[in-house]
């Protein structure tokens, strides 16, 4: 997240500048730049967590106690995703 608010912030000083020059090829591209840096973090981060929930809940969660509901309810939302799409 802290990613992202530093990445908008920063281009927005692009953005604001290339407005003020009346340079809208450029604030597209810084747009553009922007916005794939912003989905391919979070792609990765999506992946990393996908792949290794145990792994994630055992930074945040110290009692095992807790962790494996955590972990079934992340194998419920799993299988819930995927027959999501054909209830639309």
């Amino acid at each position: 997240m802290s990613f992202g608010f530093g990445l908008s912030s920063g281009g927005s000083v692009l953005i604001a500048q290339y407005w003020g020059k009346g340079d809208i090829g450029r604030i597209r591209k810084v747009m553009r730049i922007s916005m794939q840096l912003v989905f391919l973090a979070s792609l990765g981060i999506t992946v990393v967590c996908l792949l290794m929930p145990e792994g994630i809940l055992r930074i945040f969660m110290r009692r095992s106690s807790r962790r494996a509901p955590a972990i079934w309810r992340w194998w419920r939302f799993r299988i819930f995703r995927t027959a999501f799409p054909t209830t639309i």
